[in-house]
């Protein structure tokens, strides 16, 4: 598999793997992603987001639409989620609707949704 290092800001050093993208907390995207890859978001996605695997962290923000098929969150979903696999983290939270075959949220994650699961 091919890494690496990639400058993220002032101090700042991450590794990159094939077929992962980095939306760090310096930016703000407006509009549609599409990814074939590993996505792990830290800033702001402000649309929809269509891809494999999310990584949502404390830091990161969705307002719109996701299709993904493993999503993990940390940070704020608000909007339409259909996914094979959430897991909502203690700090996540997710204000909406979700579908999805599975489903795990840790104690102290909000979940303040319609779900449709099966």
């Amino acid at each position: 598999m091919f890494q690496d290092w990639s400058h993220a800001g002032p101090g700042e050093w991450l590794m990159v793997h094939e077929n992962e993208s980095i939306i760090t907390k310096q930016m703000v995207i407006s509009g549609r992603v599409e990814c074939r890859g590993r996505v792990i978001l830290e800033g702001a996605l402000e649309g929809s987001f269509s891809g494999q695997d999310l990584e949502i962290r404390e830091t990161g923000r969705v307002f719109g639409d996701i299709a993904a098929k493993v999503i993990s969150c940390a940070g704020h979903m608000e909007g339409y989620v259909i996914t094979e696999s959430l897991t909502l983290l203690r700090t996540g939270r997710h204000v909406g609707t979700v579908e999805t075959m599975k489903l795990a949220v840790e104690p102290g994650a909000i979940l303040d949704c319609a779900l449709q699961s099966g």
